[in-house]
């Protein structure tokens, strides 16, 4: 395997991406960057490293103006600010490993984990120590592709263990 090379986990919706990932992340334990694991049917974004995490999806009722949309889901801004800031702390420790999940039609748009994700990007092409895995929904990859126009390895959860 080479080093600095970025890997886009991809399949479909609810289809065990996120939690194939997390037991990947334990069994090596040199993983830096974020999960967003849905538990009791709420979405949260979990800080790899120390374990900490924040409550992602809200209420459609939510009162509160800092709250973004995209189709029916609802969330938080306070905790997309949060992850991007653990993004950007997590890869200056310089991790063999570098997780983002997930990068979806908020990113796209400028929204949600951008400009983080972006500048992660950056980053670890520029650095041949740190490897990265993007998760991206199977319909959102060649939107990715097209924004970033990077040279990554598409694999699936099922691949995940060719990578230790």
């Amino acid at each position: 395997m080479n080093s600095g090379k970025i890997y886009i986990l991809t399949g479909e919706v609810n289809s065990g991406k996120t939690t194939a990932l997390r037991k990947w992340c334990n069994n090596i334990k040199r993983c830096g960057g974020i999960l967003q694991p849905k538990i009791n049917g709420e979405r949260y974004i979990t800080n790899i490293r120390t374990g900490e995490k924040k409550l992602l999806s809200v209420s459609k009722k939510t009162t509160n103006q800092n709250v973004i949309s995209v189709g029916n889901y609802t969330f938080s801004n306070l905790t997309f600010t949060w992850a991007r800031n653990v993004l950007l702390n997590e890869v200056k420790k310089n991790p063999p490993w570098f997780i983002v999940d997930e990068f979806g039609k908020l990113e796209l748009k400028g929204l949600g984990l951008e400009p983080a994700v972006g500048t992660l990007i950056n980053s670890v092409s520029a650095d041949t120590k740190t490897n990265m895995i993007i998760v991206i929904r199977d319909y959102l990859v060649g939107e990715f592709q097209k924004k970033y126009r990077l040279p990554v390895e598409i694999i699936d959860k099922d691949n995940l263990s060719k990578l230790f």
